[in-house]
């Protein structure tokens, strides 16, 4: 009876978790994004429960690329083909970009590791809040993201069970080619303005995600299972900024482009409780998306180490 309380307290609080120039032209344009280099880690939290967590995350496959809508059509060589009409100033001739783009064009450059720690600060037996802290680097960019969160926890004899929420700004670095491109239809010998801008910036970028943790905790145990899933969104690119070329400066209408990516992950493993304060991780994670075209799921491994204050 007293397992079936609180399962039926477990599927009640994930239901409640549950819970996007100028002068030479004054056509509107539509803003294609053709190509992005994104640099920054991916929004992680790292499986398993313990009142202070740090960890060390080394990441072995460190680019992924995959397809984000937005692109331009392309020839038949699979690029867009404009013609130079004048020093800097290109038209797109009609009937030359007729056929979907089929490339990717996302990369993700992910850091060589990423150093942080969570801290769950109890403010009843099953509610904590947490916050926390990363840092990022690789041969070209370093980065700090911040994390703020709650968790509800659930302890029985033999297991125990978390929902966790979290909201965490992430710094990213992105190099970007915007292609501006009027906005009507063309035909025959009929030409309209194509304008390149190429964005180098770094953005603060929010990301949230929801996870639910499930371990054992059999006293005669040694090695003890654990299993995480965990659900989110993630900004892949944010390009608000105004663009300040000349030929673009006084257009208005066009939109920015802001990119999302919602992912699941699955996380799986066991730990083994050094003493009544600490407790070691093993596991393996499986992370994809399901919102970004022929993005390959990475699987990665993990070691953890977690503390627990106020234990004896």
């Amino acid at each position: 009876m007293k397992f079936k309380m609180a399962l039926i307290k477990i599927v009640s609080m994930a239901i409640l978790a549950v819970l996007q120039l100028s002068c030479v032209s004054q056509q509107p344009i539509i803003r294609n994004l053709q190509d992005v280099q994104l640099e920054g880690g991916m929004n992680n939290r790292e499986a398993g429960k313990a009142e202070i967590t740090p960890y060390l995350r080394i990441n072995q496959d460190r680019t992924s690329t995959a397809q984000l809508e937005g692109h331009t059509l392309v020839n038949s060589d699979g690029e867009f083909e404009t013609v130079e009409i004048a020093p800097g100033r290109f038209v797109e001739m009609a009937g030359t970009n007729t056929i979907p783009f089929e490339g990717n064009n996302l990369r993700w450059e992910q850091p060589k590791y990423q150093l942080g720690f969570d801290i769950v600060v109890p403010l009843t037996s099953g509610l904590g809040f947490t916050a926390a802290v990363e840092s990022s680097q690789s041969e070209t960019f370093s980065s700090l993201s911040y994390g703020l969160g709650g968790n509800i926890a659930i302890e029985e004899k033999y297991w125990g069970a978390e929902i966790h929420g979290m909201l965490r700004a992430q710094e990213f670095t992105y190099s970007a080619e915007i292609v501006e491109v009027e906005d009507k239809q063309i035909a025959g010998n009929e030409t309209r303005d194509v304008f390149f801008i190429q964005l180098n910036s770094r953005s603060l970028y929010i990301n949230r995600s929801m996870s639910l943790t499930l371990n054992s905790k059999h006293p005669d145990w040694i090695l003890q299972p654990f299993g995480q899933i965990e659900a989110g969104s993630q900004d892949l690119t944010k390009i608000e900024e105004d663009l300040t070329e000349p030929l673009i400066s006084r257009i208005n209408n066009a939109e920015g482009l802001e990119k999302r990516g919602g992912y699941v992950s699955v996380a799986g493993g066991f730990y083994i409780n050094i003493d009544s304060n600490q407790r070691l991780l093993v596991g393996m994670r499986r992370k994809s998306f399901n919102q970004i075209e022929n993005f390959e799921p990475i699987v990665d491994g993990f070691i953890q180490f977690t503390y627990t204050l106020g234990k004896n």
